[in-house]
């Protein structure tokens, strides 16, 4: 097994969605003020390419720096597909009036990136973005769009 025990309890212990709709007083973060907003934001190609950008730091500089254990990337990816879908998509809850494909898309993307950064962790620079979106889930609340110029801006949070 290539995932880390400590990442997948992380991840068993979370209450997913438990505190949307509620504002938080989380810092550097905008809070979208409505389901349809949120919807909208986690449609938007914008927060696409936020994600994907951040999966692509990471595998291009493991790539080049670190190419022996890079080649691990794919098995640890198929592993965390499994997991997610075995142990984490059945616990994620279906919300009225949203796109729940999408956002299960969504969470999908962020736990096998996440999973995926745990297990290159120590070859990384902090902070770890897809570590800092499983705090956002660990809230009860969806990290679900970016606000401004990546990088800078803000993170949207339901």
């Amino acid at each position: 097994m290539k995932l880390s025990q400590s990442a997948i309890e992380r991840l068993l212990k979370i209450k997913w969605f438990s505190a949307v709709g509620k504002e938080t007083s989380m810092p550097n973060v905008m809070f979208a003020m409505s389901l349809d907003e949120a919807q909208d934001f986690l449609a938007d190609p914008q927060w696409e390419n936020v994600t994907l950008e951040e999966s692509n730091e990471i595998s291009g500089y493991l790539a080049t720096k670190h190419v022996t254990i890079f080649q691990e990337w794919n098995d640890v990816a198929k592993e965390a597909k499994v997991y997610f879908d075995n142990d984490i998509s059945p616990k994620i809850p279906q919300l009225n009036d949203f796109d729940n494909l999408l956002l299960r898309q969504c969470v999908e993307w962020d736990v096998m990136h996440y999973l995926i950064e745990d297990f290159y962790s120590k070859k990384l620079t902090s902070p770890l973005f897809f570590n800092g979106l499983l705090s956002i889930y660990e809230s009860g609340h969806i990290p679900c769009g970016w606000q401004g110029n990546w990088p800078k801006g803000q993170l949207v949070v339901y």
